[in-house]
């Protein structure tokens, strides 16, 4: 079993970054990691997602799609999909982001957990791309929700 886990911290209330973060359609203006989710964001649900992966070098870039199933969902706190091989003893791969409240916002942790025997044959590079999407997205959806938001938020307490 291998982990991968990031977090942001984004001045914003829960149900603002939630919003952000299951409307789908939206992706293609702001996420440069997940570039495109076609479904709907409810338990259960079949999706079919494009990722963009960048190469470790950073010169190549390339386009990456899975059909995930949402295994949790949990209203304003996680949403949570699984894909993998054909036999999940070989492979499965597990995606959450979760909101958690702190002091002035949110914390949204995006992690990723990827089981089974062809595990001992990926290399750190693998990793290495999801964590730098991981990163970039993070960075995208708190750009995205403070620049938007914000402006609301202050003229609010005027």
């Amino acid at each position: 079993m291998k982990e991968l886990a990031t977090f942001i911290e984004i001045d914003a209330k829960p149900d603002v970054v939630w919003r952000h973060i299951v409307s789908f359609r939206n992706y293609a203006d702001w996420n440069p990691f997940i570039t495109a989710i076609e479904g709907h964001p409810l338990l259960y649900s079949k999706l079919h997602m494009t990722l963009r992966l960048k190469t470790q070098d950073g010169r190549n870039q390339a386009n990456h799609t899975i059909s995930p199933r949402i295994v949790k969902f949990e209203d304003e706190h996680e949403i949570r999909w699984e894909h993998g091989a054909w036999f999940t003893w070989l492979l499965t791969v597990e995606h959450w982001l979760r909101i958690t409240q702190r002091k002035g916002g949110v914390k949204v942790h995006q992690c990723m957990r990827v089981e089974g025997l062809l595990t001992t044959v990926m290399k750190d590079d693998y990793f290495e791309m999801f964590k730098d999407g991981f990163h970039a997205m993070n960075k995208a959806l708190k750009q995205r929700i403070e620049s938007l938001e914000a402006p609301v938020a202050i003229r609010a307490a005027e």
